[in-house]
C-alpha cells in the first residue's frame, strides 16, 4: 500500500495534487478511516486552471516548440491530455459523471480504502477545464438528494417503530453523512474553484440542506400521507416520553438518543435562520403534544378535585421543564409550557375551582398551606385575574365569620369570656383575620388582591347586625376595668371600620 501511494504522489506532485491515505482500525468512523485529501493552495489551482483553459494558436515555423499546459506535465498521460507537441490543442476527452458518482457512493459507504482517488480527481479536473463546475456541483447536490431518499427508505424498512431503533438509525446516518460530504467537497475542489455559484462552504451547506429537506419532506410510505422521516421520529419521541415512558431500553440510552436527535436538527436549522427550527420541526412536534394534553385535560377535569387537577398540571410543567433541559432544545421550553397553559389550565381552571369550592374551603379551614400554594401557583401560571380563587376565598371568609354571629344563648362563651359573649365574638374575628392573613402570606405569596379580600371580608363581617353592639360591650368593659386590653384595642380598630 505504501509503495502504491508513493507512486501516486510522485505522479501528481508536479501537477499540484497529493493523495494521502491513512489506514485506521476497522470499525472506526468515516472521519478517521477515510483517506484525507490534501489539495494545493487556491492560488496555485486558479493559476493552473487559467493557463490550461487558454486556447493557443498554431505556432509559426520559427516558433516550433512544445506547448505545455499549466506549469508541468506529471506523466505521459497528462501531457497527452493537456498539450500535444504541435498544432492546435485538442480538447480533452469528455468527462464521465458515472466515475464521480461511483466515487461518491464509495465515500458515503465508508469504502474509501478501496477507492482510487486518481480517477475522480481527473474527471473533476476535466469538468473544470470545460467550465462546467456549476453543473457538476448542482448534479452532486441532486445526487445527494436521491441518495438520501433511498437511504431513508432502506434504513426504516422493517424497523420496530415502538423502540429506540429509529433514533439510533437517524444518529448513525448523520454521523456518516457529515464527514462524507466534507470529503466530497475535497474531491470537487477544481470545480469549486471555477464555480460561479459555489464555494466549499456553500456547497457543504447545500448538502446539509438536502439532508434537512429529506428529513422534513420525504415520505417513507406513499400509502400513508404525512409519514415523513421527521414525523416518524417524533412519533417515536412521543411514544417513548409520553405514552410509554419506560420503554424497552434503559432510560438513559433513550434520553441520550432523543437529545441527540433534536440537537442535530437544531444545529442544522441554526445555521440557516432563527425561526427555521420552529417552522420545520417545532410545529410538527407541538401539534401531537397538544392533542396529548387535550386528552389529558378531558380526563382530569371531570374526575379530579381542584388540588388534584392543579397538582397534575404542575407535574406536567415540571416534566416539560426537565425535557427542555435534557431532550428538547432550550428554544422549545417556553412554547411547550405555553401549550400546557392554553390547553389544560386556562380553559378549565375557573370551572374546576367553582365545582370544588367546598374542597378548597376545607383546605382553607385546615390551613393546608402546601396544597393551597399549588392551587395558587397553577392559577397564577394561567395569567388569569384569579377571579375564581378570589371568589372562593371571599366566600370562605364570610362563611367562617357567619359562625361567629352574636347569639343570645351565650352559655358556651361563659367559661372563655367571663360571661361576656362580645369577647368571644371579637376573639373569633381576630383568629379568622390572622388565619386569612397567614394563608395569603405563606400560600398566596402575599398577593395584593387577596390581601385586599381579607380586609374587605373583615369589614363586611363587622357591619353585620349585632356586631356593633358586641364591639361596644368590649369597649365599655375596657372603661370599667380602667386599663386597655389587646382584645379591646382590636375591637376599637373594628369599630373604626363602621365609620
Amino acid at each position: 500500500m505504501a509503495s502504491i501511494l508513493s507512486k501516486e504522489r510522485s505522479r501528481y506532485h508536479r501537477s499540484g495534487w497529493s493523495v494521502v491515505a491513512t489506514i485506521a482500525p476497522a470499525g472506526a468512523s468515516l472521519a478517521t478511516t477515510a483517506g484525507s485529501l490534501a489539495t494545493p493552495s487556491r492560488l496555485q489551482m486558479e493559476s493552473r486552471l487559467a493557463s490550461e483553459a487558454e486556447v493557443t494558436h498554431t505556432p509559426s515555423p520559427g516558433e516550433r516548440q512544445t506547448t505545455m499546459i499549466g506549469t508541468a506535465a506529471a506523466s505521459t498521460e497528462e501531457a497527452h491530455l493537456a498539450a500535444p507537441p504541435r498544432g492546435k490543442i485538442r480538447a480533452p476527452s469528455a468527462p464521465s459523471w458515472d466515475i464521480l458518482a461511483d466515487a461518491f457512493e464509495n465515500i458515503h459507504a465508508q469504502r474509501t480504502l478501496e477507492l482510487e482517488f486518481a480517477l475522480p480527481f481527473r474527471e473533476c479536473y476535466r469538468f473544470a477545464l470545460l467550465r462546467e463546475g456549476d453543473w457538476l456541483c448542482d448534479q452532486t447536490v441532486r445526487w445527494h438528494r436521491d441518495m438520501l431518499q433511498a437511504l431513508w427508505a432502506k434504513q426504516f424498512k422493517g424497523v420496530n417503530q415502538r423502540s429506540e431503533k429509529p433514533l439510533a438509525v437517524f444518529s448513525e446516518t448523520w454521523k456518516g453523512y457529515w464527514p462524507a460530504i466534507r470529503m466530497v467537497a475535497d474531491v470537487l475542489q477544481p470545480a469549486l474553484i471555477r464555480s460561479q455559484k459555489y464555494d466549499e462552504h456553500s456547497f457543504i451547506n447545500a448538502c446539509v440542506e438536502e439532508f434537512l429537506n429529506s428529513v422534513v419532506h420525504f415520505e417513507l410510505s406513499q400509502s400513508q400521507p404525512g409519514s415523513t422521516v421527521l414525523q416518524r421520529m417524533i412519533d417515536v419521541v412521543l411514544d417513548l416520553t409520553y405514552y410509554h415512558p419506560l420503554g424497552v431500553a434503559p432510560l438513559a440510552k433513550i434520553y441520550d438518543l432523543l437529545g441527540l436527535f433534536f440537537r442535530i436538527l437544531e444545529g442544522i436549522c441554526g445555521e440557516r435562520g432563527d425561526n427555521l427550527f420552529d417552522e420545520a420541526v417545532g410545529s410538527v412536534y407541538l401539534e401531537p403534544v397538544r392533542r396529548f394534553y387535550e386528552s389529558e385535560a378531558a380526563r382530569l377535569v371531570p374526575a379530579c378535585s381542584a388540588f388534584e387537577f392543579c397538582n397534575a398540571a404542575k407535574r406536567r410543567m415540571l416534566e416539560e421543564e426537565w425535557r427542555c433541559h435534557n431532550i428538547l432544545p432550550p428554544c422549545m421550553g417556553d412554547k411547550v409550557k405555553l401549550l400546557i397553559v392554553e390547553t389544560v389550565i386556562r380553559p378549565y381552571i375557573n370551572q374546576v375551582l367553582r365545582r370544588d369550592s367546598s374542597g378548597i374551603e376545607s383546605l382553607l379551614s385546615n390551613a393546608s398551606v402546601r396544597e393551597l400554594a399549588i392551587i395558587y401557583e397553577t392559577v397564577a401560571t394561567a395569567g388569569e385575574e384569579k377571579q375564581g380563587l378570589q371568589l372562593v376565598f371571599r366566600n370562605w371568609i364570610m362563611s367562617s365569620g357567619s359562625n361567629l354571629q352574636p347569639q343570645r344563648d351565650t352559655s358556651s362563651d361563659t367559661a372563655v369570656c367571663g360571661a361576656i359573649p362580645a369577647y368571644a365574638w371579637t376573639m373569633g374575628m381576630m383568629r379568622l383575620e390572622r388565619k386569612a392573613e397567614d394563608i395569603v402570606r405563606r400560600a398566596f405569596r402575599s398577593d395584593e388582591k387577596l390581601e385586599a379580600d381579607v380586609s374587605l371580608g373583615i369589614s363586611n363581617l363587622v357591619r353585620q347586625e349585632g356586631a356593633a353592639q358586641y364591639l361596644s360591650e368590649v369597649l365599655n368593659d375596657e372603661l370599667a376595668r380602667g386599663r386597655p386590653h389587646r382584645i379591646s384595642r382590636r375591637a376599637r380598630d373594628y369599630r373604626s371600620l363602621l365609620n
